[in-house]
């Protein structure tokens, strides 16, 4: 136990020194589980710091979720801690024979995978099974599932207790990354469900939570209020996790409607509608719950965004990594209608872009032009004679310009 301390105050006064990322493993429940932690550039072991958990969709790692959200960007933004748990492949024996045997059959429904499962109370019906293989291999099935027949459904990982899992990381980052009270929870897809069932636990440490394209399993027990904050991204042309419902999933907006209700909404809400500005035929409705300020309900509704869209800035109308940052790290009350048209008008005047050589900002301020680590490659006042990007590399950035506290961002290309 000393040598795990020193090991570990050794690696905390690294992370002083720069940015890291670390790769980390604990044992819960014999099972060895891993998490990879982001620090910011200015973390030292005086402070304390706000901790974002995010929860990766099935079949996705930890590293592939990271890989996609920008969490150095996140963690120096916000000056937080960013920690992905990781799933366990699927170890429920019953479920791996079934799905091996729908993808024999061809039948596999779209994103079904035993890779990085999460116990997150996701239910498929056993007649559902059935009905996806065909009634000619019912008596086979009935001989492979057969604890499942019996309880009526199949429960991916559901011998996993993930909730524990999430938890034992929380407590890690209390102690030895010097992690506040202020928790926060996001997950994407199955992690998004996994997010669900960890907010409604009742011994849950998070603030607020927020989910993408996920839902609530009907292993998830919901009769208590979720008392906390609350955002979804959803769109009505998901086919992996259907808007009106599926096979491991309710309907999103009774999901949703149900959730304000037990948050004591009194079932009012106002809409904005964000204009399809990309002319790429997306676009979205924010619908916010009249709610006390302690458990206000978000709801982001897309037309025509598939699954995987919702991850894509290039095909959003709105930019959800920056909506997830502003809906935990700030401050909002559900009728200040200012901070909805910040969100709608948050692009900076900028050209060209894609940019080859000279970059030009209409607009007044301090600037910063970080690479998708999070590393800052250029700063300085935004002028308007331009400013030289000849030496950066080919690639994708992030703009930041900041002005009278304002912070806005702006992904560009360079050629």
């Amino acid at each position: 136990m000393k040598r795990l301390y020193t090991s570990l105050v050794l690696a905390i006064s690294l992370i002083s020194s720069f940015a890291a990322s670390f790769t980390e493993t604990i044992t819960v429940d014999e099972y060895e589980r891993n998490y990879i932690v982001y620090t910011p550039d200015s973390y030292t072991p005086e402070a304390d710091y706000p901790l974002l958990v995010l929860l990766h969709p099935l079949g996705y790692s930890a590293k592939d979720f990271a890989d996609i959200s920008y969490p150095q960007y996140i963690s120096n933004n916000n000056n937080a801690i960013v920690v992905f748990p990781e799933a366990l492949n699927e170890h429920n024996e019953e479920v791996k024979k079934g799905i091996e045997l729908l993808q024999q059959r061809g039948s596999i429904p779209e994103g079904f995978s035993i890779e990085y499962v999460w116990g997150a109370g996701t239910r498929i019906k056993y007649d559902t099974i059935v009905a996806m293989a065909g009634k000619e291999y019912s008596f086979l099935l009935s001989l492979v599932l057969r604890k499942s027949k019996a309880a009526g459904y199949a429960e991916p990982n559901d011998i996993i207790d993930d909730v524990k899992f999430i938890n034992e990381v929380i407590t890690r980052m209390q102690l030895f990354y010097h992690v506040n009270s202020d928790i926060y929870v996001a997950g994407a897809s199955m992690g998004g469900a996994m997010a669900y069932r960890y907010a409604f636990s009742k011994n849950n440490k998070a603030k607020k939570v927020a989910v993408i394209h996920g839902y609530v399993g009907e292993g998830t027990d919901t009769t208590q209020a979720l008392n906390m904050p609350l955002c979804v991204f959803h769109s009505m042309a998901d086919k992996v996790v259907p808007y009106n419902g599926g096979i491991f999933n309710g309907s999103i907006p009774n999901t949703v409607h149900s959730i304000a209700l037990k948050n004591e909404c009194d079932g009012s809400y106002t809409t904005t509608h964000y204009i399809d500005e990309k002319e790429n035929g997306i676009s979205v409705t924010l619908d916010q719950f009249e709610c006390d300020s302690s458990k206000f309900v978000w709801f982001y509704t897309a037309d025509n965004a598939t699954h995987y869209d919702m991850l894509s800035s290039d095909k959003n109308v709105i930019d959800y990594i920056e909506i997830v940052e502003k809906f935990f790290f700030q401050t909002y009350t559900v009728k200040d209608k200012d901070d909805v048209k910040d969100i709608k008008n948050s692009e900076i005047s900028l050209y060209p872009n894609p940019v080859e050589d000279v970059l030009y900002c209409k607009e007044e301020g301090t600037y910063q032009l970080i690479n998708l680590i999070g590393q800052i490659l250029i700063e300085g006042e935004s002028i308007q004679n331009g400013i030289d990007l000849s030496n950066i590399p080919t690639g994708e950035y992030i703009f930041v310009l900041k002005n009278n506290n304002v912070i806005k961002r702006e992904r560009i290309v360079k050629k």
